[in-house]
């Protein structure tokens, strides 16, 4: 259990609806408890296999909040940012002739965008992989991230940005779509003679 647990909140500006405070405030009460186990394992002389999980159970009690329009109650749900489950699994494959190939999966559950409104994000998963060619002081390597090029939100703000009707609406940010690319890496001179 916490006591005057900090939370991020941010507020519209009455003056300029273009503007935005952020700050940080105290909170009642809040608790978070969580696991995390990580494990990797040699399958073989090439094979590598490797995944983590965690938990997260988060919760903040109700207190108040000044806004343009009055006192509002925040809390009494999960905190901002929290996500009650993360998990990663991938393999790594390496040959004698210097071949490297990687796959990973990871999987984030759904969270709070913020402390100040109940918007959510969705549960989202991503896949990443590489194979490339690594031998004694350089190596080469054409890889991807979110090779399904997923479309999922990290960021969430939920204000009236529109002065005719001034009805709050969720505005989103996204995180990075598919990237490729290819990495060369030398070293120009051998560390263990050092």
């Amino acid at each position: 259990m916490r006591s005057d647990q900090q939370v991020k909140l941010s507020q519209q500006d009455s003056n300029d609806p273009n503007s935005f405070f952020y700050f940080t405030s105290n909170a009642v009460k809040g608790r978070n408890n969580g696991l995390e186990l990580e494990q990797e394992m040699r399958l073989s002389s090439a094979v590598d296999l490797f995944g983590s999980v965690g938990y997260l159970s988060t919760h903040i009690d109700r207190y108040p909040f000044p806004t343009k329009d009055g006192i509002v109650e925040l809390g009494d749900r999960e905190a901002a940012h929290a996500p009650g489950y993360t998990a990663r699994l991938g393999a790594t494959y390496r040959n004698r002739r210097g071949l490297v190939a990687g796959v990973e999966a990871t999987a984030v559950d759904e969270f709070f965008f913020s402390d100040s409104h109940d918007e959510k994000s969705d549960p989202y998963q991503l896949f990443n992989g590489r194979v490339g060619f690594q031998r004694d002081a350089w190596g080469i390597s054409l890889w991807g991230r979110n090779l399904l090029d997923e479309r999922y939100a990290v960021r969430g703000f939920y204000f009236d940005n529109n002065p005719i009707d001034e009805v709050k609406r969720r505005y989103v940010s996204y995180g990075d779509p598919r990237q490729v690319g290819v990495t060369v890496k030398t070293s120009f001179f051998d560390s263990a003679r050092r």
